[in-house]
């Protein structure tokens, strides 16, 4: 979410996609403003109380293009505006099923240079989020602006049905979920239970008790369970030495993670040092005589 005073500037040439925000609230006076010759897709983003414009197009140039694709702008001052700029011929807004709804001073700004207005699909009206008082933009089943999105298969929502307009809509970016787990105990002996514990894992679009994980045991690519949301696993190691697991986690968007790690089983029971995410090193123990092997911790991207 956004809530500064200019919360997106674009001011030069390169293409931009603006994806799945939110700008909100009386501090905030400009939600986008572009100011070049710049290309940019607003594509399922959120405009709400914004004290002045939602979208400021200034300075514009024959090459500046936006387009507007299944975004809600309510209850700000203005939604767009394209100012003349150094093209006061053509316009650079080019909006379709968006929802425009109580816009104090309109959707369109009056001192636009061209005649904006609405385009194939959008609408006017309430959008019914849940609880605007709480900022909470999510909406309500009822929403006119569910299921309403552009109706092109790659605006789809995550789960595959139509586009709901907003930030919570659409395909979404989906980032790299972090995987991680705990190993308790880290060392021990043949009959010792290793108990294998991935809650530590997170990701930003998937609530944790969303995530999927299964586990490799002995990393030999053939995972020993199946994907679930259990995120504790037990294992008993009948060679001693080091073994290495392997952990994958999936969101609820499809993006995998690999981790893996090394408990030791030993004849005693010998410290283990915690090593960091890109870092290995040699473990000297003292007491039993045992140094342990270079431990290394690495994380893998599969994209599935």
């Amino acid at each position: 979410m956004f809530t500064t005073y200019q919360a997106v500037a674009v001011n030069d040439a390169a293409p931009v996609v603006v994806r799945n925000n939110v700008f909100y609230g009386s501090g905030l006076n400009v939600g986008v403003v572009v100011s070049a010759a710049s290309t940019v897709e607003l594509e399922n983003n959120t405009f709400v109380s914004v004290a002045g414009w939602g979208i400021y197009v200034v300075s514009a140039t024959t090459s500046t293009r936006l387009y507007g694709r299944n975004n809600i702008f309510a209850f700000d001052t203005i939604g767009v505006t394209d100012n003349p700029g150094f093209d006061p011929s053509h316009q650079h807004w080019f909006g379709l099923f968006n929802d425009y709804w109580s816009n104090t001073n309109g959707n369109f700004s009056p001192a636009s240079n061209t005649t904006l207005k609405l385009e194939g699909g959008d609408l006017t009206q309430d959008p019914l989020f849940v609880n605007r008082a709480a900022a909470d933009y999510h909406l309500q089943s009822s929403s006119p602006a569910v299921n309403s999105g552009h109706p092109d298969a790659r605006y789809n929502d995550v789960d595959g049905s139509r586009n709901d307009r907003g930030a919570y809509g659409g395909p979404r970016l989906n980032t790299a979920t972090i995987a991680d787990f705990i190993i308790s105990p880290t060392t021990g002996g043949a009959d010792t239970v290793f108990t294998l514990d991935a809650s530590p894992s997170a990701d930003r679009e998937s609530e944790s008790s969303a995530l999927l994980v299964r586990w490799d045991y002995d990393n030999d690519g053939v995972y020993d369970t199946d994907l679930s949301t259990q995120k504790t696993a037990q294992i008993q190691f009948k060679d001693l030495g080091a073994h290495t697991v392997k952990l994958e986690v999936r969101d609820e968007g499809g993006f995998v993670i690999q981790r893996d790690e090394e408990p030791y089983s030993r004849q005693s029971a010998a410290q283990f040092a915690r090593i960091d995410f890109t870092e290995s090193k040699r473990v000297a123990i003292d007491g039993d005589g045992c140094v342990g092997d270079a431990a290394q911790r690495r994380a893998e991207l599969d994209w599935r």
